[in-house]
């Protein structure tokens, strides 16, 4: 029997949380509850090393609102973990979040009432960090880089806590061969809010987001705002080029005389016009290599090692 679409699906990642994850799921069973919306939960093991899989296990037997529990054959990462749980995702409004209880689930009906207003897409901003200062540091350099791209004013782009419009993130088709970019969706989305919430020192283990994968993330998702990243490459490359012939014009005119600070402007000029001929020559070669990956690139981002569905045989 096909269940009632929910109005709700909420996708919460887990990654080595075999000793809070039956807190977790407690208390946001009971918030679901209070809400009066009818809901549905995800839980995806993005690869944990401990015994969290068979936690999920557990719960899914005990508890009929968990509709999916997949098991990933190794670790992908948060974004590509949430993207396994767009697809099987049913409701008209998801929710994405962490299971490690550094983001309260309480909070979630503060998401819920903003989006009510309107907005197409909702999302928590930490005002209060409980995290390493290296990693605080690292996370409002990335945060600002992404503003600078977008040119909009978004906080904390790394916070998982989201309430999003189903039908915006079913519109961009995402799966094994399309994994999510947290940045690239809030940029698509343009209506959005940010609502401040509470965040905690986590409890167990440590998070799966080295510094390089931050690194990585910020990249990823600076890209994805570029549909066409070398061609901006070439306008550097075209304006340097520009640039350097002017040098070289004004030099061979008299403009320099003989000296050894002017021969140091000499050889900048021939050093820029030589660096914006080696960058036209990276855009074209990496704009013809872009096309091409995106569609021959058929490696999947992920691999479901097993997967539990509700009224279904896995």
């Amino acid at each position: 029997m096909t269940q009632a679409i929910p109005e709700l699906t909420v996708i919460a990642t887990c990654y080595n949380e075999e000793e809070t994850i039956r807190e977790f799921h407690q208390r946001l069973s009971k918030t679901l509850r209070e809400t009066g919306r009818t809901h549905e939960v995800i839980y995806v093991n993005d690869g944990s090393h401990d015994k969290t899989f068979e936690r999920l296990k557990e719960l899914f037997g005990e508890d009929e609102s968990i509709a999916v529990a997949a098991d990933l054959m190794f670790n992908v990462g948060q974004p590509t973990a949430i993207t396994v749980g767009f697809v099987h995702a049913r409701g008209s409004k998801i929710v994405i979040m962490d299971s490690d209880l550094q983001l309260a689930p309480e909070e979630l009906p503060l998401l819920l009432e903003a989006f009510d207003e309107g907005y197409v897409l909702v999302s928590g901003y930490r005002k209060v960090r409980h995290d390493p200062w290296q990693r605080i540091v690292a996370s409002k350099l990335a945060n600002l880089l992404l503003r600078m791209a977008m040119g909009g004013n978004f906080t904390d782009f790394g916070c998982t806590f989201k309430v999003i419009d189903a039908r915006l993130v079913r519109a961009f088709e995402y799966g094994p061969f399309r994994p999510l970019q947290p940045a690239g969706l809030v940029g698509e989305a343009h209506h959005v809010k940010e609502v401040p919430v509470s965040h905690f020192p986590r409890k167990v283990g440590k998070s799966q987001y080295t510094y390089a994968k931050l690194f990585l993330y910020a990249v990823d998702n600076l890209i994805d705002f570029s549909h066409r990243p070398f061609v901006a490459l070439g306008v550097i490359a075209a304006v340097l080029f520009l640039a350097s012939c002017f040098g070289i014009l004004a030099g061979l005119a008299g403009l320099w005389q003989i000296g050894p600070d002017n021969f140091m402007s000499a050889m900048a000029a021939f050093t820029a016009l030589n660096t914006a001929i080696l960058l036209a020559a990276v855009a074209a070669v990496g704009e013809f290599v872009i096309r091409n990956y995106i569609v021959l690139h058929r490696k999947p981002a992920y691999i479901i090692k097993t997967l539990l569905l509700r009224n279904q045989k896995d």
